[in-house]
């Protein structure tokens, strides 16, 4: 399909959750996507990992970041946390700057979250290594983005095209 980027940048959070039955969690969880909202967010997107299906991410549009944080420590979370029998990791939130909303049926993919010493540095070089390189390797870039509280921590979401490659 054709490229699309949303308006960027925007601003995101990533989460990762541990949940020992996702029947039930979604159970719990699907119900209150909609009042994601009144706390700053937009309904997530929802992934699992291919290799542990107990381990669920989460990715949400931020419209306000401090009501977003405050819903962090609220007991409401904690509450649909512990009914949805889900250990939560400290949600990341992060300043998008390359999102491909494109329609592509590659349902697989790989994040890639690290430090770098220098954001700028590090994206110059990603640059250059260029998408041809990570294509030929069976990686498309979907999404790029850095910390809110720290810009060098880096957050890079891919398609993987051809899992054997990418291994």
């Amino acid at each position: 399909g054709e490229t699309k980027y949303d308006s960027c940048p925007y601003t995101s959070r990533y989460v990762e959750l541990t949940v020992s039955d996702y029947s039930k969690w979604i159970s719990v969880f699907g119900p209150q996507r909609s009042s994601f909202q009144a706390h700053g967010l937009v309904e997530p997107a929802i992934g699992r990992e291919m290799e542990n299906d107990k381990k669920v991410i989460l990715m949400n549009y931020v419209e306000d970041i401090t009501k977003a944080k405050e819903y962090e420590k609220s007991t409401e979370q904690a509450g649909m946390l512990k009914s949805a029998n889900a250990i939560s990791s400290t949600p990341t939130y992060l300043d998008v700057i390359m999102d491909d909303t494109s329609t592509l049926d590659l349902k697989d993919r790989f994040v890639m979250i690290g430090h770098v010493k220098d954001f700028d540095i590090w994206k110059k070089g990603f640059e250059t290594e260029g998408i041809a390189t990570r294509k030929a390797n069976g990686f498309y870039e979907r999404l790029i983005a850095h910390g809110v509280d720290d810009p060098n921590n880096v957050t890079v979401i891919f398609a993987v095209t051809d899992i054997a490659k990418a291994k």
